[in-house]
């Protein structure tokens, strides 16, 4: 009988330490179905890390207003899978951005 509960407790806890993993790749807190566009944005830092790298730029919006953002990209394997390095993306580059 100790080795039963033993036994559930172990994956109890192997269970409870992936939930947080599912969670993360959820997409209930994105809208996607319409994508912000930022248009002329500028590259502020580009930070290729695991496991996904980070665009931070400047959005000037319609009201004249500097905007700062920081987007996540996908992981860092399927960047790499569609040609993106760590020099994809330099400060100073002016870029259209799609953010959901």
């Amino acid at each position: 009988m100790k080795r039963k509960v033993f036994i559930l407790a172990v994956l109890f806890a192997a269970l409870a330490a992936t939930a947080p993993s599912f969670a993360h790749h959820g997409a209930a807190a994105f809208n996607m179905d319409a994508p912000v566009v930022l248009k002329d944005a500028v590259v502020t830092e580009f930070l290729w890390t695991n496991p996904h790298p980070l665009i931070k730029a400047d959005f000037t919006n319609a009201k004249g207003e500097v905007e700062s953002w920081t987007m996540e990209l996908g992981s860092t394997v399927s960047a790499q899978l569609i040609g993106w390095t760590r020099t994809t993306l330099q400060p100073g580059d002016k870029v259209t951005l799609y953010v959901w």
